[in-house]
C-alpha cells in the first residue's frame, strides 16, 4: 500500500488517472489498509496519512457545491459497497474518515 499510494497519487493529492472514479476507488482500498493498520497497532509512516488527507481534500473540496462533476472513466467498481457508485456517493470516503484516522 505504501508504495502504491506514492506511485499512484500526485503531489497535489489526486490519483494519477485524472478520474474521480479511480481516485475514491483508491481512496476507498488506501483507507481500508490505514484503518487495519491502526485497529491491529501497525505502525504507518506520516506520509500515507499526509496522502490521504491530500486525497480527502480534493474531494472535499470538489464536493463543496453539492455531488461532485463527473470526469474521467469508470469501472464501476467500490470497495465497500458497488451499489453506492453514482455521483452522489462519491463523498463517503469523507463519512467513513470521521473519527477514524486522524490525518497529519
Amino acid at each position: 500500500m505504501l508504495s502504491e499510494a506514492d506511485r499512484q497519487v500526485r503531489s497535489d493529492g489526486m490519483h494519477f488517472e485524472q478520474s474521480l472514479y479511480y481516485h475514491v476507488y483508491a481512496l476507498d482500498f488506501f483507507l481500508h489498509a490505514r484503518i487495519l493498520a491502526d485497529v491491529n497497532g501497525i505502525p504507518v509512516p506520516v506520509q500515507v496519512d499526509q496522502t490521504l488527507d491530500k486525497m480527502l481534500g480534493v474531494i472535499s473540496a470538489m464536493g463543496q457545491a453539492g455531488p461532485l462533476p463527473r470526469f474521467g472513466d469508470d469501472d464501476g467498481g467500490r470497495l465497500f459497497d458497488s451499489r453506492r457508485n453514482r455521483l452522489m456517493h462519491l463523498l463517503d470516503p469523507l463519512a467513513t474518515v470521521c473519527g477514524t484516522v486522524q490525518p497529519a
